[in-house]
C-alpha cells in the first residue's frame, strides 16, 4: 500500500485566528475542495525542511522570517480519486501571521485562497488531515470574542 509524509503550513491570522486555506480545484487528489497549505516529503527531508521548502513553493514564504512551531502529528488511511488506498502522515506547523502579511503573500499553486473562521472551515469539503487539525485548532487557539 502507498505512502505519503506531508508537512502542513498552517496560517492563523493573528487578529481573529481564522486559517488560510487553498482552493484545490482541478488538483484535488482526496476529493477536497479546500485544504491548509502544504506538501509532500521528499526523499532525504526532514518534515521541518519540507514545510520551509513548501512554504517558498507555494506561497513564497520564507519560514525563516516568522515564529513557527509543531503543532501535532497525524495519521490517516485514505483511499484517493483513483481509489487507491493510501496511509497518509503528517506534521502540522503553525505560523501566525497578520493581515498584512497574508495580503503580502504570492499563492503559486491551486485556484485561490481564504480565510476561514474555524467553524466555517469545517463546513467545506476539506482535507484529510484538516478537520482534524481544525479541531485542535479550536482547542489550542479559541476564537477571540467580538468587541
Amino acid at each position: 500500500m502507498p505512502h505519503r509524509d506531508i508537512s502542513c503550513i498552517v496560517i492563523l491570522r493573528e487578529e481573529d485566528n481564522a486559517v488560510l486555506l487553498q482552493d484545490r480545484t482541478g488538483i484535488s487528489k482526496f476529493g477536497e475542495e479546500w485544504t491548509i497549505f502544504g506538501g509532500g516529503v521528499e526523499q532525504g527531508e526532514t518534515f521541518e525542511q519540507a514545510f520551509a521548502r513548501e512554504a517558498m513553493e507555494e506561497l513564497k514564504l520564507d519560514v525563516t522570517t516568522v515564529p513557527y512551531s509543531l503543532i501535532g502529528t497525524y495519521e490517516e488511511a485514505e483511499t484517493n480519486l483513483k481509489g487507491e488506498f493510501w496511509t497518509l502522515k503528517a506534521k502540522a506547523f503553525l505560523m501566525r501571521l497578520t493581515q498584512t502579511q497574508i495580503d503580502s503573500l504570492v499563492q503559486c499553486e491551486g485556484q485561490g485562497m481564504r480565510i476561514a473562521s474555524f467553524d466555517e472551515a469545517e463546513q467545506l469539503r476539506i482535507g484529510p488531515f484538516d478537520r482534524r487539525i481544525i479541531a485542535d485548532l479550536k482547542k489550542l487557539h479559541p476564537t477571540p470574542p467580538q468587541s
